[in-house]
This record gives C-alpha cells, structure tokens and sequence, in this order.
C-alpha cells in the first residue's frame, strides 16, 4: 500500500489475536404467540349477522370450488378452501390414535419451522440464517464494533449515489447502500484483507476489482458480495497500489503493481499490467520506469474519459508517464515538473482537445495542472503539503479535492486547483477522497486509524460515519450489567472504548491511561463494576461509573527481563509505511515499545474471588489477594506468562503458559513452580472446565489439546492456532475454540468440532466473552474486525 517514501512495509502476522448491515440488538428470543392469540376465537361469541354472513360465504364459496371442479379446473382452490374439509370433521369422534398422529404432524411442522433457512436481505448483504417467528425468532449475527479503523481505498457506484465501497487494509472490503452513513462487511471470498486500490465498472457497476497487499487482484460480479482472484499473468505476491477500468470497455483493465521485497532499496520490480478480458489474463505494458535498476512502480492511473486510449500514470519517484494507444506504449511526460513524486493523476472528465490533466506528488511541492495533453505542466500555488489522493466532483469538475498528510487534511479547490483551502480533518491522515456522483455536497475521505468521514455540504464540515465499518484489533470486552448494560472494549492502540446502547455507538473513554496498547481487558468475577486494564504500559483498574483509571503498583516490578512477549504479534499493520512517517506525522496511537513487563493476561480463582493471578511479559507471574487491588510477585521471573488457568475449586494450584512454549504448575499459589509436560507448539489459551478439574485444555499454534493423567491428547482443529477457549458451565463436554480462521463448536467435549459462524471464517479471533446477563450472547473478539455479537443455542 501506499505513502510516501515507501521502501518497504512492517507487516506483522495476525493477532490473536457478505454481511447485511448490523441489525439492532435483539433481547432474548421468545416464541410469538401474537398469530396464535389471533387464532383463538369463539364462533360462538361472534354476532349472529356476522355468523350468518360467513356461513354464506362458505357456502357460495364451495359452490364456485364445485363448478371448478366440474370445468376440470386443476389450479388452486380458493384462499382457505383447504380449510373446508377440517369444518365438516367431528374432532370429538378423534380415536387416542388418531390424536397421536396428529401431534406427531404438528410437531414434525414446527420442527421445520424452527429450521434456519438462508435468506438474503434487500440491500445486497450476503446470506445470513434466519428462523420462522412463528417457532423461533433467533437473531442473526451482529458486528458491534467498536468502529473505525484504516480506510485506504473509497469508490462509489456511479448509477447508485447510495452504494459506496471502502477498501481497508487489514478487514477487507465494505460496502455502504445508504450514502456512507452504514457499512457491512462485503468480503466474502478474499483471501487477503489487507485492500490497497479498489475499481467500479462504470458499465457494469455490480462488477468491481480490489487490488490487495502482496496477493494480487480479486474480483467481484455481484457488488461486492463475493470475491474471487484474478492473477494469470501477475506476478506472485503483487502489491496492487492502483486499478482502472476503461468506461467504454469492461474488459480493459489496469493495474499499477510492484512485488513485495525486504530492501528498502531499488530495484522496486514495479510493473503495469492490463487486461483484454476483464482480469482472466494479464501481460505487461509498462515496466523498468528509470531504467533496470529502477523499476519504480505506478501509483495511480487515470484513463481520459471522453478517449480513453489516452492513458496517465503517476509514478512513484520518475513522474507522469504517458500513453496514447491503450497502454501499448508510454513515454515520460514531465516538462516543468520540479516533483517527481507523483501520487495522484486525474483529467478532467469535461474536455478532450486539448486535455486537462493534474498531478498531486508526496514530497512537499503540492499540485501540477496541464492544459495541453500532459505535454507541459504548471506548479499551482499550495506548497509544503504531501498529497495522496484527489478527486475530482463529476457534476463540477472545477472543484477539486486532495487527500493529504502532514496536517492539511482534505484539500479543496472550486477554481480547477488555482487556489486551495484547507476543509477540515487536519488530525487525520487522509489516504482517498470521493465525491457522490449523485450529490456534491457529499463528500468521503478514508483515514488512518478513524474510518470513513463523511461531509454533507461540500466539506465544509465532516463527521465521522464509520458506523457498521469496524477494522480495529479489539483485545478485550467486559460488559457491566445495568439498565443499560455498559460495554468496554479494550482496542490495541486505541485504549478503551464505551457503549452504553449495545454497540451502536462508542466513546472513548481514556482518561488516566498511561499506554493505549491493549493487550486485555478483565471483570472482576463477583463486582464486575471493577475492571482491570492490561496495557504495555501497565495495569490499570476503573470502577465503574468512575470515568478515570487508575495505575496499580506491582510490588517487585522490573525486577524481570525486559523484552518482547513472543505472542502472536498483534496486527499493528499500518499502510504501507507509516513507520517511515516522520515523528510529527505519526499517530500516537502507533507506539510499538514494549516496556518491561508488559500485562499480558489475568485469571481469577473461580472458587475465591479475591485471588487473582497476573501475567506479565517479561516478569513471570504476580498474585492478588484483594480482589486486585494489590499486587506481588509470585515466581517465574524472567518468563513471559501468555495463559493462566486456576483450578475451579482450588485457588492454590494455577497453571501458567509461557511464551518460549513451556507449562508450568504451582499448587501453594505461586511459591514454587514445576515443568508440566507440553503439547506440540506454542500456547495460547489454557481453560480446566469444573466438571473435569483433574483435566487441562491447552489452545496452541496446532490446535486443541488435552492433558490428563500426565498424558496430552490431541481434540482436533489441528494445524489450526487456537487463542481462546471456552467452556460451557451449564453444559458438560461443551466448547468454543477460536482463533486462526474462525471459531468452531464442539458438543463432545472436543471430540469433534463444527464450524460456528461462517462471518469469522477469514478472521483471527483473540478472545470469547459470553454475557454475564445471557450466556447464550456471545462475543467474538476479533484481530480486524472488531466484535462480532452472535446468538449460540
């Protein structure tokens, strides 16, 4: 992906750590009994007009149903007909027999009733299971945020002014059918998440192309709701910066590429592909820009819209270059210009003889404008800005509008780039700007870290509308039951995140935090009022409805090694390189130091409240005897403890995963330790379910295990790394897994595993929470995409 002086990106593994929109939270099902009440009425008590009325009806109506009959009429009998026959039966001459059969009939139907069938909603969301209220009225999944997140790539649809695309570099593609004021995710299918570019068929608007980080280019027949890869000819492990599509031929298509490499150095290996046949084929049409040594790489393509033939693209460190044959051949074209770090190319959709072009660069020179087919450029008059993006207003093509880093936000122009005002969003770093087809007093810019913002007057001002649209690293929840219940997310790099309508809306909620990379989040067991915050930085405790928190004070901190947790490395993965951002630039929110002993998870002995045991990166294991409100070291210094589990009925004996792969025991609560024996690879999760206490659960980086009588056996899932597990304390033998991919069910106690909800199939799940108010909610936390609410029977 994208900025500036790109040499290379830090990606980093995922954490542990097509969707209709959110739906609104629904309470616990209950049978609809609204249609049964209807049914129970007395013939007897209904007047005698009326009685009388019906019984002629009945009767005219079996009378056409008789002629019918005689014409050898085969369609349909008369709405209720079938009913008839029921009215003539004597019920009360039923045998016991006869009774039985059917009963058996009407619960055989209310079976199928209460069947999920797949449904697909008005607005184009992808297949969800949906149940007959007459037996059941289970909701379907929700996402609940919280919401914002990279938001790199916008397009619009451009016959719907309500259908608009966001591109985000790690959760995918989303899609808005209301004008950007709600998103659900539309990525089905993709493989990669991590979106650079994104293309609309002007022709054909259901189809549309996503170029993605290191995996080619994807595309979609059906607005988005499936995806499927479109690589012959593409190299392997193509970064796509930038896609076109020709508006008078589908089948042409562009995609401005380089190949992933770890020197920050040239050769960059960049190549411009095109397509004759709607992305089944590519080939080459433009590479070795500044020669073999070079090989820069295209940025952005913009095809003249009245002859496309003529094609103009901005490079990263070489400038325009130009084509006037479909790309078969290009020439550089940078008469008077000083910048040759283009970023943005763009015509002006109103002429063609001689066309009018402009060019945004990155380093600190602002904006270039042609009037003459690109064959000289002119400087216009805005300096000091790095320019990402533009667009232009196809109603008005004179106002034009720049995505930009470094302070400036979102540029405009209404004078064809002669004079630019800033218009807001000078916090944000603003990767892609668009303008409604439709409307142009609405206007979109996709930011880092915030979403999507939406303006309504031209950008005169902006709002944040990232509502449904969720791509952040959320490490833990805790929701505080109440009238209303109270959500806190804990968001890696964000801090703490509140909800007071069950996810429809969040605040951040900050204050006293010293460090806002979230590794957890936990209740207290018996006061869940008291929440513990496990930062990089720290821990932290709020009592609820406090607004502030407190740092708690680890007795013997620092005494153990500083260094880095080897957990999964939280998907911190900026576009493409914010590490290269220079210190002013750069989102606080993205400090990745790691202090001496980082907290990293915290267990509370389910049998007595107030112990409690604390995880820590670098310094082993602390305990509380207070409920958490003290803190002192309880052995393994020098280790970075990943899980811990305490034996339900024995607060003494916990068990402790570290990071170098090793399981430990303690049965005097942390006075000393011994080696367990361990399953193959790292572990990730440890659980010891009530009904099983002399049993130990381990999820690792091959699936799930058990361990019992000094013996692991493997439970399945396996290759597949498990972060979180959870075991039903109403139901022995009942389990969620989740982690890399997904979450699975098992009802035999690991024996075998189903998948339980398709939505997390591309996703990495970090934790589960179960409600504390209903247990049958649970929670999915998830490395990219927020928290996915879901109803589990």
């Amino acid at each position: 992906m994208p900025v500036g002086e790109e040499k290379t990106r830090k990606t980093a593994t995922p954490a542990r750590g097509d969707t209709q929109a959110p739906a609104e939270p629904v309470s616990e099902p209950a049978e609809d009994t609204n249609a049964l009440k209807k049914c129970r009425c007395d013939r007897a008590a209904l007047p005698k007009e009326a009685s009388r009325r019906g019984e002629a009806t009945s009767r005219r109506t079996g009378e056409r149903e008789t002629a019918a009959l005689a014409r050898g009429d085969t369609q349909a009998p008369a709405r209720g007909a079938f009913l008839n026959p029921l009215r003539k039966w004597s019920w009360g001459s039923f045998s016991p027999s006869t009774w039985l059969i059917w009963l058996a009939g009407l619960m055989g139907f209310a079976l199928l009733l209460s069947l999920p069938f797949p449904v697909r909603g008005q607005d184009e969301s992808p297949f969800f299971y949906t149940y007959l209220p007459l037996i059941s009225n289970e909701p379907p999944p929700q996402w609940v945020g919280p919401f914002g997140g990279y938001v790199v790539a916008l397009e619009t649809d451009p016959r719907d002014p309500n259908i608009v695309y966001a591109g985000t570099f790690g959760a995918g593609v989303y899609k808005s059918t209301d004008g950007g004021a709600h998103w659900f995710p539309a990525r089905e299918g993709l493989t990669n998440l991590m979106i650079n570019s994104l293309a609309v068929d002007t022709l054909n608007p259901a189809t549309l192309y996503a170029g993605t980080y290191r995996n080619g280019v994807f595309k979609s027949t059906n607005g988005g709701m499936t995806w499927f890869p479109v690589n012959n000819g593409i190299a392997a492990g193509a970064i796509v910066y930038t896609l076109a599509i020709d508006p008078e031929n589908s089948n042409r298509v562009y995609a401005g590429t380089r190949i992933y490499k770890d020197a920050a150095e040239p050769p960059w290996k960049g190549i411009l592909y095109k397509s004759e046949d709607g992305g089944n084929s590519w080939r080459a049409v433009l590479e070795n820009v500044g020669g073999s040594d070079q090989q820069d790489w295209v940025y952005s393509i913009a095809l003249l819209p009245r002859d496309p033939n003529i094609i103009l693209a901005a490079t990263h460190e070489h400038g325009a270059y130009l084509s006037r044959d479909y790309g078969r051949t290009w020439s550089p074209a940078n008469t008077g210009v000083d910048d040759l770090s283009g970023r943005a190319a763009l015509f002006d959709p109103r002429y063609r003889n001689p066309s009018v072009a402009y060019m945004g660069t990155w380093h600190r020179t602002g904006f270039y404008k042609s009037t003459n087919d690109a064959m000289t450029w002119t400087l216009l008059s805005y300096p000091n800005v790095k320019v990402y993006g533009m667009a232009i207003d196809p109603q008005a093509p004179a106002n034009l509008y720049a995505a930009t880093f470094s302070n400036h936000g979102v540029l405009k122009s209404a004078n064809g780039g002669q004079s630019w005002t800033v218009t807001g969003l000078t916090n944000e770093l603003v990767y892609s700007v668009r303008v409604n087809p439709g409307n142009s007093a609405l206007v979109y810019a996709g930011v880092v870290a915030n979403g999507v913002y939406r303006s309504t007057d031209g950008a005169k001002n902006w709002s944040n509308a990232s509502s449904g649209l969720a791509h952040l690293n959320t490490t833990g929840l805790a929701v505080v039951p109440g009238t209303p219940a109270r959500w806190y997310a804990a968001v890696y790099g964000k801090g703490i995140f509140l909800s007071t309508d069950e996810g429809k809306t969040w605040t951040l909620v900050n204050s006293g935090l010293g460090n806002l990379n979230l590794r957890g989040l936990i209740a207290h067991p018996t006061n869940p009022n008291r929440l513990f915050a496990l930062t990089e930085g720290g821990l932290y405790r709020l009592d609820v409805p406090a607004s502030s928190w407190t740092k708690l004070t680890l007795i013997g901190e620092g005494m153990g090694l500083t260094g880095k947790d080897a957990l999964p490395p939280l998907p911190v993965t900026p576009p493409d390189p914010l590490s290269l951002l220079t210190p002013e630039e750069a989102p606080s929110a993205q400090t990745r130091a790691l202090p001496a002993s980082p907290m990293l998870t915290l267990a509370f002995a389910p049998s007595s409240a107030g112990t409690a045991y604390l995880g820590t990166g670098g310094a082993g294991v602390y305990r509380s005897d207070d409920g958490g409100l003290t803190w002192s070291a309880a052995g393994l210094n020098g280790q970075s403890i990943v899980a811990l589990a305490v034996h339900p009925a024995n607060p003494q004996q916990v068990t402790a995963a570290t990071s170098g792969g090793a399981l430990y025991r303690s049965e005097d609560g942390g006075n000393t330790w011994t080696s367990l024996p361990v399953p193959g690879g790292s572990v990730y999760a440890l659980a010891i379910p009530p009904a099983e206490p002399a049993s130990l659960y381990a999820g690792t980086a091959a699936g799930v295990y058990r361990l019992n009588g000094g013996v692991w056996s493997a439970l399945g899932l396996n290759g597949r790394a498990v972060y979180a597990l959870w075991n039903d304390p109403a139901q022995t033998g009942r389990w969620i897994a989740a982690g890399q991919g997904g979450a699975f069910l098992s009802e035999d106690g690991g024996m075998t595993w189903l998948e339980l909800e398709p939505q997390l199939r591309s996703l990495n799940v970090n934790a589960l929470r179960a409600d504390p108010a209903n247990p049958h909610w649970m929670y999915f936390l998830t490395a990219e995409s927020g928290i996915l609410r879901r109803w589990v029977r």
